[in-house]
């Protein structure tokens, strides 16, 4: 088989033909190649800075939102400790009134005390372990609840004096209360008016019951004072935690809501509170056999029995002697 010329350049063109195609194709397709990534890479770098940026945003959301509960928590506990301390503060306050102190700066006066109080006994607790012979020779454990012990008396030593002080300044009010609510019927009868009763009646136990007087005094100062009556009313059974105080102020309270006339009001109240001072000095004098008892066996009779049986005893002393 014998080739010509013609077939010599059709086999040279198919080949040139088949060549070419395979280099066109094949740079063809690495530029391809390279394209798809190139925007693989474009896509994927976009979507790592959409990833990156979405999760500084949920980042940034989450410090947002921590930083909002902390604010929420900050104004909570500031709210509670506001209201604590006003509560304390109120408090130490109405201690101070009740005990006949001046108020100003209670809550300063009262924990420098505490504090003051606390770090003495302590102090005088531990250098009692280390100077007293007796002291000094228990164990550790004894030291340390000595110490202890200190501290706890520390803390409640100025309470035990101011409720002391309460209770003593009571004791002295409730002398002349009848005498006092008496005098307010009085001066309510005459014609005048609530305040200036207090304030009457303030000026006559001046000099017989100081810290009553200084009581109806400042009650007298507020209802001529403050707006609303009531409040006034209500500080005076808040200073004095005291029965009849407690039903004078009620009896006021309720006179000033009804409209009611405050003499009669005050009228019954004075018999009701005289009838049970008779009922309480009863009640005292049907005890008092049974607490005459005791000194009666204790120390009568001893002696009769020794003036009784002595000369007996001193008779077989003799005899049998």
């Amino acid at each position: 088989m014998t080739f010509n010329q013609t077939d010599f350049y059709l086999a040279l063109m198919t080949f040139l033909l088949i060549a070419g195609g395979y280099f066109f194709s094949t740079r063809y397709l690495t530029k391809i190649e390279m394209l798809s990534k190139a925007r693989e890479v474009a896509t994927g770098s976009k979507r790592k800075a959409r990833s990156s940026q979405a999760s500084q945003a949920k980042k940034q959301k989450k410090k947002h939102a921590f930083k909002e509960q902390l604010k929420a928590i900050e104004n909570l506990l500031k709210t509670y400790s506001s209201r604590f301390m006003e509560e304390k503060t109120a408090h130490y306050k109405l201690l101070f009134e009740k005990a006949g102190w001046s108020s100003l700066n209670a809550t300063v006066l009262y924990l420098g005390v505490k504090i003051i109080s606390t770090i003495a006994f302590t102090a005088g607790a531990f250098f009692a372990t280390l100077t007293f012979p007796a002291l000094v020779k228990q164990t550790d454990l004894v030291h340390l609840g000595i110490v202890i012990a200190g501290v706890l008396v520390g803390l409640i030593f100025f309470d035990y004096i101011i409720n002391t002080k309460i209770k003593l300044r009571y004791q002295g009010m409730r002398r002349d209360l009848s005498s006092a609510l008496d005098l307010l019927v009085i001066c309510t009868n005459a014609g005048l008016s609530i305040d200036r009763s207090f304030e009457q009646v303030a000026q006559e136990l001046s000099t017989s019951n100081p810290e009553l007087c200084k009581e109806f005094a400042i009650t007298s100062i507020e209802l001529s004072i403050l707006p609303d009556r009531q409040t006034a009313f209500r500080n005076l059974g808040n200073r004095l935690d005291i029965s009849l105080i407690r039903g004078l102020v009620t009896t006021l309270i309720q006179s000033e809501e009804q409209g009611t006339s405050v003499s009669h009001t005050l009228k019954i109240l004075s018999h009701e509170f005289r009838e049970q001072k008779i009922l309480s000095i009863e009640e005292r004098a049907q005890k008092l056999p049974a607490i005459l008892a005791i000194p009666v066996v204790l120390f009568t009779l001893p002696s009769l029995m020794i003036m009784i049986l002595g000369p007996t005893i001193i008779d077989l002393i003799k005899s049998v002697g």
